[in-house]
C-alpha cells in the first residue's frame, strides 16, 4: 500500500479549494467527476476532456506521491470506495459495521430533525443539485468539518468548493453568477455578518 493512498481524497480537495483555474484543479475535477467510472479513466480522456497535457497529468499524479495514472487509479480504488468490503479493516464483521453504522445514522438524523425542518433540507439538496458551480465559504476554524460534506459530495459526481476566509474578490473566479450557489457556513453569526 503506497502511504498515498490514506491522503488522497483530502490531497485532491485541497487543489480544488485553492487553486482555482489551475491544470491541477481541472484534472482534479475531472477524476471527480468520473469517479464511479475511474476504471475507464486514461490519459487519453483527461487531456481531451480537461484540456491539459500529458506533461500536465504526469505532474499532477507525480505531486499526489504516484509515478504513473495507473497507480493513482489504483489508490481511488481503495480509497474512494468505502462501501467495498475487501479494503475495510478487520476490525468489525459486516454485521458489527452494519449496526454500527446503522446507530451512527440515527443519531445523526436525531440531531438533524430537531435542528432543521425536512423542506429547509431539500430545499437547500435541490439548490446545490441545480447550480452549476457550488462554493461553501466559512472561517478556517470550521473548514475541515466542512471537507467532508465536500467529499461525500465526490462520491454522488457533485464538485463543491470549499472557500475558506472568503471575501468578495473570490467572486470573480466563480464564472456565471446565474449558476453559481455561495452557501454561506458561520457558527457564531459573525462571519455572515
Amino acid at each position: 500500500m503506497n502511504i498515498n493512498d490514506f491522503d488522497v481524497l483530502n490531497r485532491i480537495s485541497s487543489i480544488i479549494n485553492s487553486e482555482f483555474g489551475s491544470n491541477d484543479a481541472a484534472i482534479a475535477r475531472y477524476l471527480i467527476a468520473h469517479i464511479r467510472r475511474s476504471s475507464e479513466i486514461n490519459v487519453a480522456t483527461i487531456t481531451r476532456d480537461a484540456f491539459v497535457t500529458r506533461s500536465a497529468v504526469r505532474r499532477f499524479c507525480n505531486r499526489l506521491g504516484y509515478q504513473s495514472l495507473s497507480d493513482l487509479k489504483e489508490s481511488f480504488t481503495q480509497s474512494v470506495f468505502p462501501s467495498d468490503l475487501s479494503h475495510r479493516e478487520e476490525e468489525f464483521g459486516y454485521e458489527e459495521y452494519r449496526a454500527e453504522l446503522d446507530v451512527r445514522m440515527i443519531e445523526m438524523f436525531a440531531e438533524v430533525e430537531s435542528g432543521v425542518s425536512d423542506i429547509a433540507i431539500k430545499h437547500l439538496a435541490d439548490e446545490i443539485d441545480g447550480h452549476k458551480n457550488v462554493e461553501i465559504w466559512c472561517t478556517n476554524n470550521v473548514s475541515a468539518n466542512l471537507v467532508r460534506f465536500q467529499q461525500e459530495m465526490f462520491y454522488a459526481g457533485k464538485i463543491v468548493r470549499i472557500v475558506a476566509g472568503a471575501n468578495v474578490a473570490e467572486l470573480k473566479n466563480m464564472g456565471d453568477a446565474s449558476q453559481s450557489l455561495i452557501i454561506l457556513v458561520s457558527v457564531s453569526g459573525l462571519f455572515a455578518s
